[in-house]
């Protein structure tokens, strides 16, 4: 039986300044999934996310979540669906210094939900928890490690039980030990919640350990994909030169 789909692009285009960065992109990804995107810094892995999740608008194409077309829905809508569905973590964990670290957290459920203060305060610790943070509610942000400000944005991202998680460059930054502390509480949280990811990364050692499948992205499309295993073992001329590094080959440098 197909897996159920949750969520389906189709010839999706977005050009900037007449640099074509997304071209005729089509792509499913199942229920459930952990969907990785490798491609090489700059290609436009962030962009396809912010179109999945309607932060941007495609020159022309269609995102389907479930059964609705995004696109052409106005923001008002959009954002209602980016509540309810959405989670995301950002590159840095864009967390604002001037809030704690569970007024950080708590943010989404204050602006989105009508909860009492006590329900708030026990979801944040619920969700810190869940990444392996416990009783650091009341530390600021700027008093953190990278890794644990990556962490407290996933908290975020999770508090209001998202069915769709999207990770942009979730390792991008960190060092071998403490990005693989983020690998592993992604496979954790994919435990726990059984949600729908796509995580863009250009690190090999991340998709190895999360991904179920793993797309490459290269001008603007996605030129391989498949199941990890049989990514990894692909002939591709593409993928080949991504996960040796070479320099020769179909990918130009620069």
């Amino acid at each position: 039986m197909e897996s159920e789909i949750s969520i389906r692009v189709k010839k999706l285009t977005k050009s900037f300044n007449g640099n074509k960065v997304l071209d005729n992109l089509d792509i499913e990804i199942r229920k459930g999934e952990t969907l990785g995107i490798l491609g090489k810094s700059g290609i436009g892995k962030s962009v396809f996310l912010k179109h999945i999740i309607g932060l941007m608008k495609p020159d022309s194409g269609e995102v389907y979540i479930g059964a609705i077309d995004i696109v052409p829905l106005p923001e008002t809508e959009i954002s209602i669906i980016r509540r309810m569905l959405f989670g995301m973590l950002f590159q840095t964990g864009a967390l604002l210094n001037s809030l704690s670290v569970g007024e950080n957290v708590a943010l989404p459920l204050r602006e989105g939900t009508g909860l009492t203060d006590a329900k708030i305060n026990n979801k944040v610790k619920e969700k810190l928890e869940l990444v392996g943070l416990k009783d650091i509610e009341d530390q600021m942000p700027d008093s953190l490690s990278g890794g644990m400000r990556r962490r407290v944005g996933l908290a975020r991202a999770l508090v209001m039980d998202p069915k769709i998680i999207l990770y942009d460059e979730p390792t991008s930054g960190l060092d071998p030990i403490i990005a693989n502390s983020i690998n592993y509480m992604i496979l954790e949280v994919k435990k726990v919640t059984g949600a729908t990811s796509i995580v863009v990364t250009h690190d090999l050692n991340c998709m190895n350990i999360i991904a179920d499948r793993v797309g490459l992205l290269y001008d603007g499309k996605i030129m391989a994909l498949d199941e990890k295993e049989k990514f990894l073992n692909s002939k591709n001329p593409y993928v080949q030169q991504f996960i040796h590094g070479k320099i020769e080959g179909p990918i130009k440098i620069g």
